[in-house]
C-alpha cells in the first residue's frame, strides 16, 4: 500500500508541476527540463509543505527500499547474516554494506544546490539503469532449461524484450530531453 501511495503521490506532483508551468503554452510542449520550474511555482504557501512532505516521504521510502534491498541481496549472496531483526554486532557486514550505500547518497543530497534537479536526474538515471536488470529477468524467465514448463513462451519473451527496449529508449529520450 505504501508503494502504491508513494507512486500516486509522485505522479500527482509531476502532473501538477506540469500543469503549473506557465512557460509551456500546452502540456504537450512541456519537457522534463521544465519540471523544476513547475514545482517551484507550486511551492508557494501550503502546497509547498505538501510537496516537501511528499518528496521527503518518497526519499525515505527509496532510502529504505533501495539500500536495504541491495544490502540484503549482497548478504544473501555472500551467506552473511542479513536482517534488521539482528543487532549490528550480529550482522556487521550487512550493516556495513547498508551504510556504505546510504552515506554517499546523503552527502550528494546535502551537497546539491538544486534538489529538484537532483531528484529528476536520479529518476531519469534509474529508468536507464533499470534496463539491465529487466534484460536479466527477461532472459531468465525465458530459459526452458532453468524453468522448464514455467518458462515464458517465445511470444511472451519477445513482448518482454520489446517492453525492455521501450523502457531503455524512454530513459534515453528523457535524458537527452532533460540535458538539452
Amino acid at each position: 500500500m505504501g508503494a502504491i501511495a508513494s507512486q500516486a503521490l509522485m505522479a500527482a506532483i509531476v502532473i501538477a508541476a506540469a500543469a503549473a508551468m506557465e512557460s509551456a503554452p500546452a502540456l504537450s510542449s512541456a519537457t522534463v527540463a521544465h519540471l523544476p520550474e513547475g514545482l517551484a511555482r507550486l511551492a508557494a504557501g501550503g502546497s509547498g509543505w505538501l510537496i516537501a512532505i511528499g518528496l521527503m516521504g518518497s526519499g525515505l521510502l527509496a532510502l529504505v527500499v533501495v539500500s536495504l534491498s541491495a544490502a540484503w541481496g549482497i548478504g544473501e549472496l555472500m551467506g552473511w547474516p542479513h536482517s534488521l531483526n539482528l543487532k549490528p554486532s550480529q550482522a556487521r557486514r550487512f550493516y556495513a554494506v547498508y551504510f556504505a550505500e546510504v552515506l554517499p547518497a546523503a552527502v550528494v543530497a546535502l551537497a546539491s544546490a538544486d534538489l529538484v534537479r537532483l531528484c529528476i536526474e536520479a529518476m531519469v538515471f534509474n529508468v536507464i539503469v533499470l534496463a539491465l536488470p529487466l534484460a536479466f529477468i527477461v532472459r531468465l524467465s525465458g530459459d526452458r532449461e532453468l524453468l522448464g514448463d514455467l518458462a515464458n513462451s517465445r511470444v511472451h519473451s519477445a513482448v518482454l524484450w520489446l517492453l525492455t527496449a521501450a523502457v531503455l529508449v524512454a530513459g534515453l529520450f528523457g535524458m537527452f530531453q532533460y540535458l538539452t
